[in-house]
């Protein structure tokens, strides 16, 4: 490993800037879906949520002058959505009608190991001690958390949330080494395409929302487009292309911890002394994570982060 430090192990006030603002969206998002789900079916959800977005952001970037993707990019969006939408967002939207926020929290806390597994592949690199430590960390705080509570779920739920962080894992892995999303307009696409795929799963099913929409679901599904894709969805492929797949995915371990306090300021939950020792876990973990570096090179001689060839990885 060289000494000095590489672009992915570097962080820039952008960086630092671009992962609280990560945090603090993607902390929200339970208590949104919490909101929406009181108007539109799980998959139904996840569609308004992302095309909507996605089409702003689609409209408002080519406004400001970026060019259009090729076929071969938005066919490359389709594969990476089924990934990323119908298994990831949608799944878990699916495992938590059976499964309780404990064990919804802990399962999808795993999101950065899946991640870090198959960035390891794509990349041929190798997460480092601390990276390594970090996770662990984070994954068991996010269960003390919630112990009290108890992990409760029946199987085929427990099922959808472990595939759903796989599959998201998997599919933010793809991300960092596919150059067509490696600008702006990737996330827009992705989102539009991802939107229409769970909305055909939706329909499908045979979901439909409640008519009228209650105020209550239409604040979440605000919230759910702006804050939680337009800029949460932006902001999170930015960081996988710039840092470690680790420190992109650590959300999964912030998030109960900003769900926490949210449900404490805003709706009078009860944070207790075991609450605050395992957010400190949690933390703890955290910042090991930010702390830890990968290793580069393995016996077949490493690929520089983010400078895989596209052959190398995928053709669709």
């Amino acid at each position: 490993m060289s000494s000095g430090r590489t672009r992915q192990d570097s962080f820039s006030l952008k960086t630092w800037a671009a992962l609280v603002t990560l945090y603090l969206c993607w902390g929200s998002i339970f208590l949104a879906n919490r909101l929406a789900l009181e108007g539109f079916p799980p998959f139904l959800a996840n569609a308004v949520r992302f095309f909507v977005a996605g089409v702003i952001l689609y409209a408002w970037l080519r406004f400001r002058g970026e060019p259009p993707m090729t076929s071969r990019e938005w066919r490359q969006a389709f594969w990476v959505g089924i990934l990323l939408f119908i298994c990831g967002s949608g799944f878990t939207t699916v495992g938590q009608l059976t499964v309780s926020s404990a064990m919804t929290a802990t399962v999808v806390s795993t999101v950065p190991l899946w991640a870090v597994l198959a960035s390891s592949l794509l990349e041929r690199t190798m997460p480092g001690r601390t990276e390594l430590l970090g996770m662990a960390v984070g994954v068991a705080g996010v269960v003390f958390l919630h112990l009290d509570q108890g992990l409760r779920g029946n199987l085929t739920g427990s099922l959808f949330l472990l595939a759903a962080a796989a599959t998201w894992g998997i599919g933010s892995s793809f991300n960092r080494v596919l150059p067509a999303f490696h600008r702006p307009l990737g996330s827009a696409v992705q989102m539009i395409v991802g939107g229409v795929q769970v909305f055909a799963v939706g329909m499908l099913l045979g979901e439909r929302p409640v008519w009228p929409l209650p105020p209550a679901a239409i604040l979440g599904a605000l919230h759910l487009v702006t804050l939680g894709s337009i800029v949460g969805f932006s902001v999170y492929l930015y960081l996988l292309r710039t840092t470690r797949a680790s420190v992109a995915t650590s959300y999964a371990f912030t998030n109960p911890v900003i769900a926490s306090f949210l449900g404490w300021w805003l709706l009078g939950e009860t944070v207790t002394l075991h609450h605050l020792a395992a957010m400190g876990v949690i933390l703890v973990g955290v910042a090991l994570v930010l702390l830890g570096r990968k290793k580069t090179g393995t016996a077949g001689g490493g690929m520089p982060l983010g400078k895989c060839p596209e052959e190398a990885v995928v053709r669709h």
